[in-house]
């Protein structure tokens, strides 16, 4: 429900935003942005520039956000690019969608990533640089201990199933790959899934492995990440079994980055500075003029931060998007997955549960 502006600014001058929209009660854990993104609002309204409409969201959620307005000026977009949004029964993941839909300049559009505990906004082109990095990292990972020939990539003309029972759909799979199959039928049981489990499934010019993805998808359903069905590839051969049961196996890899985590000095987008944010609302009688982002590449003295803070930061940066394709939930401390920099080298451990889903979501 959208609150009257001074409501909002005067809660920012209490200095309780992160507190009161992160914090859970009694001392537990913040909630992540992840879920955050995913509550669901009665109805939003805001109108306003596109510097304080990323303000009064934030405040709203409790999300932390960052904006790289030197990109966001590189194609035209400004602070105070104008925004109106009025929005009824919508997640916050939506409503931020439609905020920077509304400051589109010349078809540069806006687009957003969660970084850490923050939400990053910069320009489309940016955000998917930023992911194609990642991507490539992860994918690295996911090559080291496989074998050479990725069986799941033969590309077959049709598959036609309707109501074929799960044991002889993996039979045929097994068939088509011409690979080397292990189900482990007590976990697959245990989750609920048995061989006679029905399939249907109607498909064309698909690889056999996104075929057996789709056809897990269907067994899937609802079910919670450790209670799904997956098949990872280790060592050779085909692995089917639950997400609990992958989750008990850790592996290593080392992945050997070369330069791409070589320092390039420049400002990061800066963040939302939120009492100066309540000194620049239209309407309120505050001070104009002020800086509602502080410079991100300066410490507390406003000295320029040292190489060894920028590499410090980078690298950080580097592990954040590594963690968040696959939630924070897969990493220490909730999880069992670390990532470690040394050198020019990343180490992940992390279970074949977690290598599966950073796969999947970098696909």
């Amino acid at each position: 429900m959208k609150r009257p502006r001074a409501a909002v600014w005067a809660i920012v001058g209490i200095g309780v935003l992160w507190a009161a929209g992160a914090q859970t009660a009694e001392g537990k854990r913040p909630v992540s942005p992840e879920q955050l993104l995913k509550k669901q609002t009665e109805r939003y309204a805001v109108k306003a520039s596109l510097a304080v409409a990323l303000a009064d969201f934030s405040v709203e959620t409790g999300i932390k956000v960052q904006v790289d307005w030197k990109a966001l000026a590189a194609v035209g977009i400004e602070r105070s690019a104008p925004v109106a949004v009025s929005v009824e029964k919508t997640t916050w993941r939506q409503v931020l969608d439609v905020i920077l839909s509304r400051a589109l300049v010349r078809g540069n559009a806006l687009a957003w990533r969660i970084k850490g505990e923050t939400v990053l906004v910069s320009t489309q082109k940016q955000i998917l640089e930023m992911r194609a990095g990642t991507a490539r990292a992860v994918k690295m990972a996911q090559g080291k201990g496989r074998p050479k020939a990725d069986s799941g990539a033969k590309v077959m003309r049709s598959v036609d199933f309707t109501d074929v029972p799960l044991k002889d759909v993996l039979e045929f799979f097994q068939t088509v790959i011409n690979a080397n199959f292990h189900i482990n039928w007590k976990a697959l049981e245990q989750a609920g899934v048995s061989p006679d489990t029905p399939i249907t499934l109607k498909l064309k010019r698909i690889s056999a492995g996104r075929a057996m993805d789709i056809a897990f998808d269907e067994v899937n359903a609802t079910r919670e990440k450790l209670d799904r069905i997956y098949w990872i590839v280790d060592r050779g051969v085909v692995l089917v079994s639950t997400g609990s049961d992958f989750d008990r196996t850790m592996i290593t890899r080392v992945i050997d980055v070369g330069t791409s985590l070589m320092v390039v000095p420049d400002s990061e987008g800066p963040r939302i500075d939120m009492q100066i944010a309540a000194k620049n609302t239209p309407g309120e009688g505050g001070e104009g003029g002020g800086n509602l982002f502080g410079d991100s590449d300066k410490d507390t003295s406003g000295k320029q931060k040292s190489y060894d803070e920028q590499k410090k930061k980078q690298r950080e940066g580097v592990i954040e998007s590594i963690k968040s394709t696959i939630g924070q939930d897969m990493w220490k401390p909730d999880g069992k997955g670390s990532i470690r920099i040394i050198g020019n080298k990343l180490v992940i451990t992390q279970s074949l549960l977690g290598f599966k889903l950073m796969e999947k979501a970098l696909r």
